[in-house]
């Protein structure tokens, strides 16, 4: 598949363009975070160099002057390039803070925001290639989070869930590692789509849990349910999601001292967005269990490697769960993004609220809280 022009490459076979569904490039976001720090008094527009390579991210603070001492939230979005909502929503958050609507949150808390975590990768799905997971040099950001625990099986080129030859071998991941040394905030969230659940620590197994897990899911619970009409389910990410994550970004924030660390996935498809509402009833004790489209599904995810480039609609499609014959740049781009310009503006005025409820809720975590966490 070939891109047309930038920023409007055809999506699969439609007769639609990134720039008809409402969707910007990279430069193009980088222009509007540009224009809004013109005119937004609490935002601050910067970047942060990785000194190896000389890459750049670019960085936003939202923070008002005064008042108490605040709590730090760190927002990261756009880590996996093919997730394109993800950066589409964290400019649609920066345009909502600049608007008023974190106002109050803005008296407690100080947002640290990379709204466009991998803009190379980015660069190339807009160019056509909408199953690109990785970085510009083809590794998977997060799992290279640290060596800790790190698996080495998909170390291998055009494997979209390449960890790298070592952790904190990409300049993305080093200046996301760098900032969470630094400011060491209270809260943590990665904003990724293709899924459809609240996660929480950890993402490298299913089987441990950090200290105050329970507090994060009760953090969890009033989001789903006002943000999701409790149709997302919420947790332990390794549990959630199926699979494990191991080198992940969350992993990392929590084991370096960062009380509250979750993982958010905003959007799939309507087919698998199914699914998820079947395991978020489930959890509730509500029904008669997973159907067998649902079981079928998330045994799938344990092999995540046959379906991780196509996405989850193409797993689904070839394992008989759902009926489609879209082509696998088709699926993909479904898979992890709204195909309009309608359901893009539902989807990133939900979600733009829900961040600002969490940090909300973040800013309740006390030092003794941290403490227990940092001690852990």
């Amino acid at each position: 598949m070939r891109g047309l022009a930038a920023g409007v490459a055809a999506v699969g076979a439609w007769n639609i363009t990134l720039k008809d569904a409402g969707y910007h490039t990279t430069d193009e976001l980088s222009q509007a975070y540009a224009e809004l720090a013109k005119t937004c008094p609490d935002m601050k527009l910067s970047t942060r160099d990785d000194d190896t390579t000389g890459l750049s991210l670019e960085y936003v603070t939202m923070s008002r002057i005064g008042g108490e001492t605040k709590k730090k939230a760190l927002l990261v979005f756009g880590e996996h390039a093919r997730e394109l909502v993800t950066a589409e929503s964290g400019l649609h958050f920066l345009k909502q803070m600049c608007l008023g609507a974190a106002s109050k949150a803005l008296d407690k808390v100080e947002f640290h925001i990379i709204p466009n975590a991998n803009p190379e990768g980015r660069k190339k799905v807009e160019a056509g290639d909408y199953c690109k997971r990785t970085n510009e040099r083809g590794v998977d950001l997060n799992r290279n989070f640290g060596d800790s625990h790190r698996e080495s099986v998909h170390e291998k080129p055009g494997d979209q869930m390449n960890p790298g030859p070592k952790g904190f071998s990409e300049p993305e991941s080093r200046i996301v590692r760098n900032l969470i040394d630094e400011l060491k905030p209270e809260l943590y969230l990665s904003v990724h789509s293709g899924a459809y659940l609240l996660g929480a620590p950890f993402g490298y197994t299913s089987q441990e849990a950090p200290k105050h897990s329970d507090d994060m899911k009760n953090i969890l619970g009033p989001i789903s349910e006002k943000y999701c009409g409790n149709n997302c389910p919420y947790g332990a990410l390794a549990e959630m999601i199926g699979y494990n994550s191991p080198g992940c970004d969350i992993d990392y924030a929590v084991e370096s001292g960062v009380p509250y660390a979750f993982t958010w996935e905003i959007y799939t498809s309507q087919d698998a967005r199914e699914m998820y509402a079947e395991k978020a009833k489930a959890m509730r004790g509500e029904g008669d269990g997973l159907s067998m489209a649902a079981g079928l599904f998330f045994a799938g995810q344990k092999r995540l490697s046959s379906f991780v480039q196509t996405g989850k609609q193409g797993f689904l499609r070839k394992s008989g769960a759902i009926d489609t014959d879209w082509d696998d740049g088709r699926v993909c781009f479904q898979d992890f993004n709204p195909g309009d310009a309608t359901e893009l503006s539902q989807v990133l005025d939900n979600w733009s609220n829900a961040y600002v409820d969490l940090a909300a809720a973040g800013a309740v975590v006390t030092p003794q809280l941290m403490a227990e966490e940092v001690a852990c």
